[in-house]
């Protein structure tokens, strides 16, 4: 039963990093600006920080992987990465071009 536990520690560690780099992926894209020059890129930068994390699963979080946990090391926290990913990177570029979207007639 103990091991129970410290599997899910591991499992919520990897799934709160892939967050945080979703996150990270985001707003770096944004700061980047990888949205007026080549949006690609931030796809890009997006797989390879979710690789990075996969790797830091791998190697320093989950070091003896059963063959069976494999599958759930890779994909754990997947759609959370995308949301985030996404949300920063939009949240981002509004914060960036808040000025021009505003109209200055509605500015009393």
């Amino acid at each position: 039963m103990k091991s129970d536990i410290v599997i899910m520690r591991e499992i919520d560690q990897i799934y709160w990093l892939r967050a945080f780099l979703g996150a990270t992926a985001g707003f770096l894209s944004g700061y980047l600006g990888f949205l007026e020059t080549y949006p690609g890129r931030a796809i890009m930068l997006a797989v390879a920080l979710y690789f990075a994390s996969y790797y830091i699963a791998r190697r320093v979080i989950y070091v003896n992987v059963p063959p069976q946990e494999m599958k759930k090391l890779a994909i754990n926290g997947i759609g959370s990465y995308i949301m985030l990913f996404l949300f920063s990177w939009i949240i981002y570029n509004t914060w960036l071009n808040l000025p021009s979207l505003i109209s200055p007639s509605l500015i009393p």
